[in-house]
C-alpha cells in the first residue's frame, strides 16, 4: 500500500518502481507463484526475491501453527511472508513514517517522499534525502519531526558511514541486531522490532497500538495490557512471537 508499490486488487497485480535503472516492474498472482512480465531483466530478479521472500523458509513456524487454533489458518493459506522493500533503506524510512501516525498519515508522508524528492516515480534514494533539508522535509513531504531523523540516516548511508544493505547477510545475533537498530536516530523500541521482523527476525513483537489492542482484547477482557504483558502473552512462540503475533486470528 505504500509509494512507490501499488497493490490492484482485481487483477491480483503488485506493481511499482525499483531504483535498478528505475526499472518498473510488475508482479501478478499466478497458480504456480508469481509471474512477472517478459521482459523483466534478470538483475531485477534478486530485488523481487528479496521482496516477497520467496527464499524464506518458515517449515518451524508452519509446526508451531499447527497445534495452536489461532494461527491453524497460517500453514493453509500460506501466510507468514511480510512484503518488505527491495532496500534496508527504504524500510527504515518508511517504518519511521509509521510512528505516532495514522496508517492514512504514513501513506501520505511515503507519498510526498516519492513525488516531492524521487525520481521517476521510485522511492528517493539516500543522497536524495540526504541533500534535503530539515524544512524541505517538513514542508513538501509533510513528515514533521521525522524529518530530522530521516536526514540524518540518509546522511549517514549517503556518506558511507552506515551500510544498511549489509543488515540483510548479518550474522548477528538478534538482540545484538536489535540494539544497533536502536541506535539510528528515530528508530525506538516498536521500530526496531518492525524492522527486525522485515529481515526475517520475529523474537520480538513490535508493540503499538495497535498490539495493545489486540492483546488486551483476546487475552485480557479488554483490560489496559503493558509492554511486559504483550511480550508474555507471545513468549512461547519464541524465536516467532512477533509473528505469531502479526498471524494471530481467532477461531470463528
Amino acid at each position: 500500500m505504500l509509494p512507490p508499490f501499488h497493490w490492484d486488487g482485481e487483477t491480483l497485480t503488485y506493481s511499482g518502481c525499483l531504483l535498478e535503472e528505475y526499472y518498473r516492474v510488475s508482479m501478478k498472482s499466478h497458480p504456480d507463484g508469481i509471474a512477472l512480465d517478459t521482459s523483466t531483466p534478470a538483475e531485477i530478479i534478486p530485488s523481487i526475491r528479496w521482496m516477497l521472500r520467496l527464499d524464506d523458509d518458515l517449515t518451524a513456524f508452519y509446526t508451531i501453527c499447527e497445534s495452536e487454533p489461532a494461527l491453524q489458518h497460517v500453514p493453509i493459506q500460506g501466510w507468514g511472508r511480510l512484503l518488505r522493500s527491495a532496500t534496508i533503506f527504504e524500510d527504515v524510512i518508511k517504518v519511521i513514517t509509521t510512528t505516532n501516525t495514522a496508517w492514512s498519515g504514513t501513506i501520505r508522508m511515503c507519498t510526498n517522499l516519492v513525488n516531492e524528492f524521487g525520481e521517476y516515480g521510485a522511492f528517493p534514494t539516500a543522497s536524495q534525502l540526504a541533500n534535503a533539508s530539515v524544512e524541505d522535509l517538513k514542508t513538501r513531504a509533510g513528515v514533521g519531526y521525522r524529518a530530522a531523523y530521516i536526514q540524518s540516516v540518509a546522511q549517514q548511508v549517503a556518506s558511507g558511514e552506515l551500510d544498511l544493505e549489509a543488515l540483510k547477510y548479518t550474522t548477528r545475533d538478534t538482540n545484538a541486531l536489535y540494539k544497533f537498530l536502536r541506535q539510528l536516530n528515530g528508530v525506538g523500541d516498536y521500530a526496531a522490532a518492525s524492522l527486525l521482523m522485515l529481515l526475517g527476525r520475529y523474537a520480538h513483537v513490535p508493540i503499538d497500538s495497535l498490539a495493545r489492542e489486540m492483546v488486551s482484547r483476546h487475552f485480557y477482557e479488554g483490560n489496559p495490557v503493558t509492554p511486559a504483558q504483550i511480550r508474555q502473552t507471545f513468549a512461547r512462540f519464541g524465536e516467532y512471537a512477533g509473528l505469531a503475533y502479526w498471524c494471530w486470528k481467532e477461531p470463528e
